[in-house]
């Protein structure tokens, strides 16, 4: 199945090597436990999640790009289930793309896998002209950025002025503080993450080191902001779990409980839908 390569300038470098191994590991499996290697959803979930979202016929139209597209999941789910042309699927690790990409993309839309491009690429540096998408969506990619502004800045640089993008990521409350969000950084990886990961259970890796970062709510929006997007919608999705049902968020987002695993480990994500100022 051919793939595009785009320039990547960006020089992102963390946690792509974890998955590289993960792709290298499991793409001669099923598209289901590649999935399931790759993020803890399934489709079934996904778009439950994305149902959620008012006039979500109205924004999955057109062309879409889905940025940091990870195994295609996110993307073929949406080409399979809404009317739209294209959607191009942009993840930095060639080998995601080149050996997971066909099985996933062919498992979901059978016949019309090639609704679904698939890019080797970089979020921030996207080879598409000014205002010439109509949809976006960044499903726990965003928080992988260096920048976020940065990013969003590329994202609505292709997007068209009535165009939308959808944000899909964690997110923690305001009232978290710096030291703990920090902690959470600070993390080390267990012998049993690195064997998932087919790391060597000898590995030092700090949670950190994996390209992540942790964002407060009123942080996610000065992002939006300094972007010259609008909130248009947000909501909370969380897995029913004693934890979650006992804790409110504090940004006074509504909150829908589901019966899944939505990912990470708060089992909780923030979801925006945005377009620009």
């Amino acid at each position: 199945m051919k793939y595009i390569n785009w320039e990547k300038n960006s020089g992102y470098n963390k946690g792509y090597n974890t998955n590289k191994l993960i792709a290298e590991k499991n793409y001669k499996s099923s598209s289901n436990t590649i999935v399931k290697a790759y993020t803890q959803i399934q489709e079934s979930g996904v778009l439950e999640i994305l149902k959620n979202i008012t006039n979500i016929r109205k924004i999955f139209s057109g062309i879409g790009v889905d940025v940091g597209g990870g195994v295609a999941l996110i993307s073929a789910t949406i080409a399979k289930n809404f009317k739209i042309d294209k959607i191009y699927c942009v993840e930095y690790v060639e080998e995601v793309v080149k050996l997971c990409h066909p099985i996933v993309k062919k498992n979901i839309l059978e016949k019309n896998f090639n609704q679904v491009q698939s890019i080797v690429g970089d979020f921030d540096n996207l080879q598409l002209p000014n205002n010439s998408i109509d949809f976006m969506i960044s499903w726990d990619s965003l928080h992988h950025s260096e920048n976020p502004v940065k990013t969003l800045n590329e994202c609505k640089r292709v997007l068209k002025d009535n165009g939308f993008l959808v944000i899909v990521d964690k997110s923690h409350n305001n009232s978290v503080s710096d030291d703990e969000i920090i902690n959470m950084l600070d993390y080390q990886y267990d012998k049993e993450f690195l064997k998932l990961n087919n790391l060597d259970t000898n590995t030092i890796l700090f949670r950190k080191d994996e390209g992540e970062h942790e964002y407060r709510f009123y942080e996610w929006e000065n992002f939006f902001e300094n972007a010259g997007f609008k909130i248009i919608q947000n909501f909370l999705i969380k897995t029913e779990t004693p934890s979650n049902l006992s804790k409110k968020n504090d940004n006074e987002l509504k909150e829908i409980f589901v019966k899944f695993n939505v990912g990470g480990f708060q089992q909780q994500k923030a979801v925006y839908v945005l377009q620009p100022n």
